[in-house]
């Protein structure tokens, strides 16, 4: 049976498939629990992630608004350790689904958003901003939330070494 590890909720979770339902939902209920009446809700604020691989991060978002909220979510890079060109740091970080999304109001929702750590990068802090865009908005008054997070970026550990 093969095994896979996600990063969720500061710590690591081994699952195995079978339990996948389970978990989703026990991490769901958890980011629901710490979102309470805040408009978002990021689970790691600061997770630290090998070069080369990927985590998920997980957070909550809650409608305040007394209508629908039809939002899209956005990442922006903020900061990289001072060694690091823009543009490079700046490459595809983050999979998800970009699409207008519907919370009807005072509704609550939890999502997951795979991040990608590109090889060859430099070891160290980049700090990114996770917007909520309000699509019935115009900007600049369409941000709906925002919240700041770091990915601290560590040398991959090569396998045969530690055997």
């Amino acid at each position: 049976m093969m095994m896979y590890t996600l990063y969720l909720m500061g710590y690591t979770e081994i699952l195995f498939p079978d339990d996948s339902d389970v978990v989703r939902n026990t991490v769901r209920e958890k980011i629901l629990n710490e979102l309470g009446d805040k408009k978002i809700y990021i689970s790691e604020n600061g997770m630290a992630i090998d070069e080369g691989w990927s985590a998920i991060l997980t957070f909550g978002i809650k409608n305040k608004k007394d209508l629908d909220l039809n939002y899209r979510i956005n990442f922006t890079f903020m900061s990289e350790p001072s060694s690091v060109s823009f543009s490079r740091a700046n490459s595809s970080w983050f999979e998800f689904n970009s699409n207008i999304t519907t919370l009807k109001a005072e509704e609550a929702t939890a999502r997951a958003v795979r991040v990608n750590v590109p090889t060859y990068i430099d070891y160290g802090p980049y700090t990114f901003r996770l917007t909520i865009l309000d699509e019935d908005q115009q900007s600049p008054n369409n941000i709906y939330a925002q919240e700041e997070f770091v990915i601290n970026v560590e040398p991959k550990i090569d396998e045969e070494e530690n055997e």
